[in-house]
Formats: C-alpha cells, structure tokens, sequence
C-alpha cells in the first residue's frame, strides 16, 4: 500500500525513518519546516502543506502525520468530504509515544495503520470511536476487509448504534460464502426481510438497515466502433437492471484487444469505479465452455463471441465463477454478466 509520512523537524524526520522500515518501499518520506540534515531519500515540500495535502486527497494516497495533532486536523479539514472515500490520515508525535487514527479509521484502513505503527513503536495506540473502545464488532472495518460496498451508507452508524446498545442485529448472506467464527453480535438469517445487515450484488427490492455489496461482477462488452461513454454506461446499466444486479458490484470490463484504445469502454468503466482489461483473440478462443456464437462475430475479430468470453476470463481471475446474464444487446452494445465465487471472512 502506497503512503507518505511528512515531518517538519529534526526529531520527527528521524522518527519518519523508522515508519520506513515498518512500510518498506511503498512509503514515501517528506519533510516541510527549516530543518537540515536529512538524508536524500526525504523529499523537501516546496509547495504549501496545504497544496501537498490535497494532491493527496486527489490521488487517494494515505498520509502519516509526524507531529502535533492541531497540524494534521487543520491540514486536512478543506478536503474532508466522505468517511467512504476519504483517505486515511494517522498522526504521531514526534517522540513516537502515540499513534492516532484521525481519519478513515475503519473503512479506509487508518486503524490498521495506526496499529502497525504502535506495536512497532511500542506506541500507545489512541482509539476513540466507540465500537473499538468497546470492543464491539465494527461493520465498516467489516466491510472494508471484504471489499464490499456499502449501498446506503448512512446504514453503518444505525448498525454500529444497534450493536452498541446490545440490540440483536441480522445478517442475510445471498449467494456468497462465509470463513470464521460469526461474531457474537450477528445472527445469520435465512430471508432477506429479517435482516438488518444484507450482503448481496443485486439491486434491493426490500428494505434493509445496510445493504454491502460484494465487488464480484465482470463485464465483458462490445460495441460499435466510436461509441460515446454514456451509450455504453446506458446499455450496462440497462441489463444490470434487468437482471436485478447492483453496479456498485462491478469489479472489471473486458474486451477484445482490438477495443484497447476504444475510449468510450476505457471511459464507463472508470465512471463505474471498475478496472479495464483486454483480451487477444488467441486467448478468448482458448476458452472452453458453451458461448453463444455469431459467425459475423468471428468474421470481424477472429472469436465467435467477444462478451460471454471476456467476462468469464475476467471472472476465472478471481477463482470460480459462473455467467449469470448471457449476451444481450442494447443500441449496439452488446454486454455479458459473469459473477465470481464470494468468499466473507470473518477472521
């Protein structure tokens, strides 16, 4: 995991280093103030604390504060906007006597980091929110550790009031696997109407406190050559519709590598928050399985199905998996659902 520590004096730029050898190669030092002496591999910020701080936001890189709490808090304040996407921010003082989660604590992972940092140090680690002070199980650190999405987020603190308060909460599992021991708090129930707590990629029909959303969809589309990004997302979301699947499950796109440089493709799936990948033809023929064919198809790109194929090499990347919408096609977009084994862990 890419992070940066950013100190502003001698103490604290010696302290950076041994955050350092806790993170290894991915962790990038960088010091802000007048002190002297550093060795090359910190970085001098020129631009204001202000200017680095937000770039960080921007490119979603987690920040270690090493210094006084009051810098870290005013640093971040013009950037906070979603504790789902916010980044993670963890401040330790100079002396390395504390470490402290100050943002994106659960979701984001600053917890774990603060942690990391505290058991290496010998640091007191401060935790403040109420589910870790009372040992309580914490939905969106939950969430976080198994990737999936919260569809209403404003879910997860009526949840975490309900364990709090010793109330009995449910959870539905749909069409997913479960690993560990179910924390005490949780009991697992067979219908999705019992349940507070759903975890499930398909579109809600009946209400729930939280919905999660495991990221176990892959697309694979074709298109017309020159399709705009918003006829390609209005098809997706067309047959994702239709087949009753959330978009918010949607891991990858793929295609044929003759769709590389298709910039519509490349376009919807960044709006959907969803990786791009392309396959030769070679490799999609290689592909064993009962696709439905198209001779015109295989006239045009060496294969006799493009999307069914695609999705389902994407799929296999990640274990077993299965085609749960076949081919359909909407205003010369054509778009094929393959779902991947889901595995929740609880350890």
């Amino acid at each position: 995991m890419r992070l940066d520590v950013i100190s502003f004096t001698e103490r604290g730029w010696q302290l950076s280093l041994k955050l350092e050898r806790i993170f290894g190669e991915e962790c990038g030092l960088y010091i802000k103030g007048s002190a002297q002496g550093y060795p090359d591999k910190i970085t001098r910020v020129t631009e204001s604390l202000e200017e680095w701080t937000g770039r960080h936001f921007e490119e979603h890189i987690p920040i270690i504060f090493v210094g006084a709490l009051g810098i870290a808090v005013r640093s971040i304040a013009p950037f906070i906007k979603d504790k789902l996407k916010d980044i993670p921010v963890v401040c330790v003082d100079e002396a390395g006597g504390f470490s402290i989660p100050v943002l994106s604590s659960h979701y984001g992972g600053g917890l774990y980091i603060a942690r990391r940092i505290a058991e290496a140090l010998g640091a007191v680690l401060v935790m403040t929110t109420a589910t870790d002070i009372n040992g309580r199980f914490a939905v969106d650190v939950f969430a976080a550790k198994n990737d999936l999405i919260p569809a209403n987020k404003e879910g997860i603190k009526a949840i975490s009031s309900k364990i709090l308060s010793g109330e009995a909460v449910n959870i539905y599992f749909d069409n997913v696997e479960t690993e560990g021991a179910v924390p005490e708090e949780l009991k697992v129930v067979e219908i999705w109407e019992k349940a507070d707590i759903v975890v499930s990629n398909r579109t809600a029909t009946r209400s729930c406190t939280l919905q999660l959303v495991p990221k176990n969809l892959h697309l694979g589309v074709g298109c017309k050559r020159g399709k705009g990004t918003d006829e390609i997302l209005g098809a997706i979301r067309d047959i994702l519709r239709s087949e009753g699947l959330s978009e918010a499950a949607v891991v990858d796109i793929s295609s044929i590598d003759l769709k590389k440089d298709e910039e519509g493709l490349a376009e919807a799936a960044a709006e959907l928050d969803a990786g791009f990948l392309t396959y030769s033809a070679a490799q999609l023929n290689a592909l064993e399985g009962d696709f439905s064919g198209s001779d015109f198809v295989r006239e045009v790109t060496g294969v006799d199905n493009v999307c069914e194929r695609s999705a389902i090499l994407s799929a296999m990347n990640s274990g077993e998996c299965r085609l749960v919408s076949p081919k359909a096609a909407v205003d010369g977009v054509t778009v094929a659902v393959a779902e991947s084994r889901c595995i929740i862990k609880f350890t």
